[in-house]
């Protein structure tokens, strides 16, 4: 009881302490604003935009701009993009032009903050600072994605990278208006818009594209037609892949890892000359074949059903109204979406891990579907921006066990409201805080509800030490609730919900240096998250856990010229739960990272149209689970470090600019190597990963 009285202690006064700075700061604001006759002129943020220009992509370029980091207003191109808004880490759409990244992790490679779990879509997690997606708040379009799925071993999100404008990640405290149950960071992915897409000059356009993959002889299609006139603009898009199980380092067939995947993606928008613009997307991708039964490693040695068909599909759509000739009073935006995924897993021979109340949870049909919407605006308030709005999202979970019981599920609504206030009180500072509040109810499978309130400030410093010197600092406190059980786990009135379950609460804080002159930009950072009283998500009964930390260093450090750059990227994690070492089957918390170092970068050759690049990796080992029990009673053992490295030519011939011709090699020396973040340790048989694989593709653009 001391101890408990002890940590509720704590989250009172880390919260007190958080809320009473965004108190201060909002007062603050207010007095500059009353005393203030015209606003202090915020600093300009340049967002590089994805639009195409063939015709300037062997023109001189200056170097890139760092990351905008949270206190930062950002001017940014219409209709305004929240991607760069409090981000740690941006990728930007020409870096993605540049990449041509075919899954999530080609998306990722030459970060080392996040990891990506997994060698299939049905596989793969993404974990930033160690902690898994399940445990931040994931957008793709605004559209809220669940924070639980089906099963355990699989991915909780779809995603296809070949339409992606840009990429934002918020690794330390989240802002207000990031959304609900950011307790270790936020993700946002948006895809791209006719704008971003058209050739200069253009109002109708089309890509066809193909590539090829020598390791697992996969064909890929992709095409699309988009268009903008009289206000009105248009984007319809397809992608088409299949191909074999591709082959390890070792040589060795990796079964059941066939590429069968499609994705649709349309958009329509129509802007009025007084700049109200209304825009609505859909999106379908579907991964299905015969996967791994725990689709994140291969197997377990005698388990009697090590594969079995699954079927993994997303169906998003939604819609945005904004305006692209905000004033200081009126820069809304108001979104509503419909997210639905789905895993499906027909019976295959015997249950194998036995059934309840009549009913083999090994297989089913688990969907997960999510409604949610916002409705915000902006104003200028003194020398800053206010953002002031209300969320909502109702996340319901349905599973069908094909036997002779009804359908069983959950049911998680929670309504927030939320302010942000970013603003610069003098040139050499810049200041970010804000607060919401969440009320969040779950009706549970046994009947019960668990309604909870919560309170979640933020703050984040910037100072500019010198010219080329600037300290900074976050700290947030995201209240959690309690989270929806696993869908495929659900059965009868099972789970059962231990009584005086908490919510759970994520303490964030990252404070560092950044150095920058000219293209160099170097930058260190602490950075400190606390996952406090999670909720196991597949106990019976439903119970709090020991907190989840993750904790360590994020080094970086690249320079940027006139047709190149070069970047080093190293991160040192400890992560720990309930005082102990976090597993790699710790599913739904997170995993081990220990220390992971990235190095990349790229050459253009003037005039030439020729771009060559290479992104490095390298893992080094990880001792501390070594002694650890895992599954199968024997020990994880030492988790293998490794380096892996990768190379690409691209070429866009100066004569046709509309035509794009890569040839890329991934793994370089055919290492043999399992992935940081995959599942791995005692008698599991891990999925490893792809061995030496040449990737061939053209593009071309009318």
């Amino acid at each position: 009881m001391i101890e408990g009285a002890l940590r509720q202690r704590h989250l009172l006064l880390g919260a007190a302490v958080a809320f009473g700075a965004s108190t201060l700061s909002l007062g603050l604001s207010a007095a500059l604003a009353q005393t203030t006759q015209q606003p202090l002129t915020l600093p300009q943020v340049k967002v590089e935009t994805t639009k195409k220009k063939s015709a300037q992509r062997t023109a001189k370029r200056a170097p890139a701009p760092t990351t905008p980091p949270p206190g930062i207003v950002v001017e940014e191109p219409a209709p305004a993009s929240p991607l760069t808004v409090g981000a740690d880490v941006t990728i930007t759409g020409t870096e993605l032009n540049r990449r041509q990244p075919q899954s999530l992790q080609g998306l990722f490679a030459d970060q080392s903050v996040v990891a990506t779990g997994g060698t299939t879509p049905a596989s793969t997690k993404v974990y930033v600072h160690g902690i898994e997606d399940t445990l931040l708040n994931v957008q793709i379009d605004g559209a809220r994605q669940p924070q639980r799925s089906g099963f355990h071993h699989n991915s909780n999100n779809l995603i296809d990278p070949a339409m992606l404008k840009g990429v934002a990640i918020d690794a330390g405290a989240a802002s207000a208006d990031a959304g609900p149950h950011a307790l270790g960071g936020a993700i946002r992915y948006t895809t791209k818009d006719a704008a971003d897409l058209l050739l200069p000059g253009r109002s109708f356009g089309g890509f066809a594209a193909l590539s090829y993959d020598t390791n697992a002889h996969t064909f890929r299609r992709s095409g699309a037609l988009y268009g903008k006139a009289n206000g009105f603009e248009f984007v319809g898009y397809g992608a088409w892949a299949d191909g074999d199980a591709y082959k390890d380092g070792r040589g060795d067939t990796v079964v059941a890892s066939d590429v069968d995947l499609v994705n649709y993606l349309g958009k329509i928008a129509y802007e009025a000359p007084s700049g109200h613009r209304i825009s609505f997307s859909a999106e379908h991708i579907q991964d299905e074949g015969i996967r791994p039964f725990r689709a994140n490693f291969a197997m377990i040695p005698g388990f009697a059903i090590p594969y079995s068909f699954n079927e993994t599909k997303r169906d998003t759509y939604t819609f945005q109204y904004r305006t692209t000739q905000r004033t200081d009073w009126y820069d809304p935006e108001v979104s509503f979406y419909s997210n639905k995924t789905t895993l499906y897993r027909p019976p295959t021979g015997s249950c194998a891990i036995g059934s309840v109340a009549g009913t083999c949870i090994a297989f089913g049909r688990g969907d997960f579907e999510s409604i949610g919407g916002k409705a915000q605006n902006t104003f200028v308030v003194g020398p800053g921006k206010l953002t002031t709005g209300v969320d909502f999202y109702r996340d319901e979970t349905i599973v069908d066990h094909f036997g002779a019981n009804p359908l069983y599920g959950e049911r998680l609504t929670n309504f927030g409201a939320y302010a942000q206030y970013r603003f610069s009180p003098w040139q050499q500072l810049r200041i970010s805080t804000g607060v919401r509040l969440d009320i969040n109810k779950l009706e549970a499978a046994d009947g019960s509800d668990q309604e909870n309130t919560g309170v979640s400030p933020n703050i984040a410093v910037e100072y500019d030490l010198t010219r080329n010197w600037m300290a900074k600092a976050s700290y947030g406190y995201s209240f959690g609730g309690v989270p929806l059980y696993e869908s495929f786990l659900i059965r009868g009135a099972i789970p059962a919900y231990a009584p005086g379950l908490d919510p759970q609460y994520g303490q964030k804080l990252k404070a560092g240096l950044q150095f920058t002159d000219g293209g160099f930009v170097a930058e260190a950072s602490y950075f400190h998250t606390r996952i406090i009283d999670p909720v196991c998500p597949n106990c019976n009964p439903v119970a709090n856990d020991g907190d989840i930390v993750s904790k360590g260093v994020d080094l970086m450090a690249k320079y940027t010229w006139r047709h190149a750059q070069l970047g080093v990227a190293y991160t040192h994690t400890e992560t720990t739960v309930g005082g102990g070492p976090l597993t790699t089957n710790h599913f739904y918390y997170g995993t081990p990272f220990g220390d992971i170092l990235k190095a990349y970068g790229h050459y253009e050759f003037a005039g030439t149209g020729v771009v060559v690049g290479f992104v490095s990796q390298f893992a080094f080992d990880y001792e501390k689970i070594k002694d650890l029990i895992g599954p199968g009673g024997v020990p994880y053992g030492t988790l293998q470090g490794y380096g892996v490295h990768n190379a690409f030519v691209q070429w866009q011939p100066t004569a046709v600019p509309n035509l794009t011709l890569r040839a890329e090699v991934a793994n370089i020396f055919d290492t043999y190597y399992v992935d940081r973040a995959t599942a791995v340790g005692g008698v599991i048989v891990p999925l490893a990963s792809p061995g030496r694989t040449f990737l061939l593709s053209g593009k071309v653009e009318f």
